[in-house]
């Protein structure tokens, strides 16, 4: 993903702690490696960073960067995202005269000018809205003639081109991309940029472009209302839903909840550190509690939410702040950290003694007996679950020879502690 094009909006956000949102650039980020083989005894740095690089974008996407003119401001005029609002948007506070940024329009005899190639887009008199050479030669226009009377940049990412009587007559029908904003490029090229810098929409291939695969949110970027992070093997996503729930989705149905919800709820990796959760009105919903700086937020290949440093380190796991009844492989239970089967009855805790045990409502029911200072229980990529510190292995199940992965450790409602393979049960407590 290319996530360097500059920003057409600069905003600041409320949030318990600082904040800094400023839209930066993100191509200097390193890609993070390849999930790790799992194992107890094995180095903790083995079990850091585990989701991977950011996709390229697909072979449609205009490469133009995104440039600003010196046009006049009388050619942009703010307006309100809805057609009938009686009350204007306050303009961006970074004024860009070759885009559009949600809440403007433009009316007859308006423009965005390129910076560059002397392209501009213009909404005619006639009601189309047409993209013109420095000859006057179009290359591209909404068909709108005699119909369209202003084109209006909404604050949901969609371009529309609406009548007198405020009636949609055309669209780019990019709705759902909050934070979006149009681009005259310098090649001629129409462009719905997303916030986070990918083509939504584009004049040359005249249709929507799909939002590229990652599995990663970069500091100061956002996960609008559904969207998502996809694991880099393709088995889990952690989905901002349109009910408000930001919810870890996997090959067997939900992994973690943050249990939130409302309309128009956005995930922010803020500048800070902090992940926060707000609410269409800036309200906080859920906050981490976590800080530094340069962070990433991710799905791993296990299902797992992660917050990771510069240096790969973890700092924060959705495993840990939300546990579930499921730990896929490869992933692991620091010391604190549990399994909560699904009726909430039993938990199979990694206790801060270096036992892993198994409780029910009325006790300890089985336990891995292993007791050191550091110990974190770990299943890996081949199956193998083990309990131990950073070079040494206290206990551990291997899954017999015919087991074939991918792997999972599921605490049941029966109280059972399993793991299975791909097709059955290979280990249990049982």
């Amino acid at each position: 993903m290319t996530l360097g094009r500059r920003a057409v909006q600069a905003s600041s956000t409320p949030s318990p702690g600082p904040v800094g949102h400023s839209r930066k650039s993100c191509d200097d980020a390193s890609p993070l490696p390849p999930p790790p083989r799992l194992r107890a005894g094995r180095s903790r740095r083995d079990q850091r960073a585990a989701f991977g690089a950011t996709p390229a974008l697909a072979a449609e996407n205009p490469q133009q960067p995104l440039s600003s003119s010196q046009q006049s401001p009388a050619d942009l005029a703010p307006a309100s995202d809805s057609p009938d609002a009686t009350q204007q948007s306050a303009r961006a506070t970074v004024t860009y005269y070759d885009a559009l940024v949600g809440g403007e329009r433009l009316t007859a005899g308006q423009k965005i000018a390129s910076g560059a190639g002397g392209y501009e887009f213009r909404m005619q008199s006639d009601g189309n809205a047409v993209t013109s050479d420095a000859q006057g030669r179009a290359s591209f226009s909404t068909g709108t003639q005699g119909r369209g009377s202003y084109i209006s940049m909404q604050k949901n990412g969609e371009l529309v081109v609406y009548s007198a009587r405020n009636v949609a007559v055309w669209s780019t029908t990019t709705t759902n991309e909050a934070g979006a904003s149009v681009i005259i490029q310098g090649d001629g090229n129409l462009v719905v940029y997303r916030e986070n810098g990918s083509p939504a929409w584009a004049s040359n291939v005249r249709r929507t472009i799909p939002e590229p695969v990652t599995d990663t949110l970069f500091s100061e970027q956002n996960l609008r209302p559904v969207h998502q992070l996809t694991s880099a093997d393709g088995r889990f996503r952690a989905v901002m839903q349109s009910d408000g729930n930001f919810v870890g989705y996997g090959p067997q149905g939900v992994v973690w909840s943050v249990g939130t919800s409302g309309k128009g709820n956005r995930v922010a990796l803020q500048k800070d550190g902090n992940i926060v959760i707000y609410g269409a009105d800036e309200s906080v919903k859920w906050f981490s509690g976590t800080s530094g700086r340069n962070l990433r937020l991710g799905v791993n290949n296990a299902g797992s939410l992660i917050l990771v440093d510069r240096d790969d380190d973890v700092l924060w796991t959705s495993q840990a702040a939300f546990p579930s009844s499921t730990l896929s492989a490869a992933n692991s239970l620091e010391a604190g950290s549990f399994l909560r089967s699904a009726n909430g009855v039993y938990r199979a805790v990694m206790q801060a003694d270096g036992n892993f045990v198994l409780y029910g409502k009325n006790g300890p029911l089985w336990a891995t007996k292993t007791s050191r200072s550091g110990a974190f229980f770990a299943i890996d990529t081949g199956g193998e679950l083990a309990v131990g510190t950073e070079t040494t292995s206290g206990w551990s199940a291997v899954p017999p020879a015919s087991a074939a992965g991918p792997f999972r450790l599921v605490l049941q409602d029966d109280g059972n502690l399993v793991e299975y393979d791909s097709r059955r049960a290979v280990w249990s407590v049982r």
